[in-house]
């Protein structure tokens, strides 16, 4: 079920509209829009008077039939285009069109700085992850390899390049990875690490 409702004001001033939601929560979202000047509705509500009435009923076929010949009942709206036939045939006035486009080209013109701005801050976060990823996989290739050895037992228990694979090769956290291989804390003795020649 759609319902065709009117907005207007004291003034004469109208807007005719069609949903198929409740029209108070319809008319919540036309009051909150209103408020901005770029706003059809902008101009009724300049006015404090103003209300909402369901002026028609009707099925989705019949929508926006119905909502054409509600607004040739209202010369008085402040309507920009005429009610659609569907998404699929949505052709809107020439006028509209027309100054859609400069109203587009203005914000473009005006907003230019800012917009390059955060295209290009855009791009080179975009180029500084990518470059990172490159960087560190090129550090990684060149890192030296080198194996960790028991000092107790002799057996060599892996090789690594990173700190993380340490870790995962001894079963230690990190900060105690850390003391280690700076010559702190309790394994200190009991790990040796060099290097392997390639």
């Amino acid at each position: 079920m759609v319902t065709i409702y009117r907005v207007f004001n004291s003034n004469g001033l109208s807007y005719i509209g069609s949903t198929t939601r409740p029209i108070k929560k319809r008319f919540a979202e036309h009051r909150c829009h209103g408020k901005k000047t770029n706003n059809t509705l902008h101009e009724i509500f300049k006015d404090e008077a103003v209300t909402i009435e369901a002026l028609d009923y009707c099925n989705l076929k019949n929508r926006f039939d119905r909502e054409r010949c509600w607004l040739n009942k209202y010369p008085n709206s402040v309507n920009k285009c005429t009610p659609w036939q569907g998404p699929k045939d949505f052709k809107p006035a020439e006028e509209q069109r027309a100054r859609s486009a400069v109203l587009m080209k203005k914000r473009w013109t005006k907003n230019r700085p800012e917009l390059l701005k955060y295209v290009n801050a855009h791009k080179t976060i975009k180029f500084q992850k990518m470059a990172s990823a490159a960087g560190h996989k090129k550090k990684y290739e060149i890192m030296p390899i080198k194996e960790v050895v028991c000092a107790h037992t002799r057996k060599r228990l892996g090789t690594f390049k990173t700190q993380q694979e340490l870790c995962s090769i001894l079963g230690l956290s990190r900060k105690t990875i850390y003391r280690f291989t700076h010559g702190m804390g309790i394994y200190k003795d009991k790990f040796i690490i060099s290097e392997v020649s390639p």
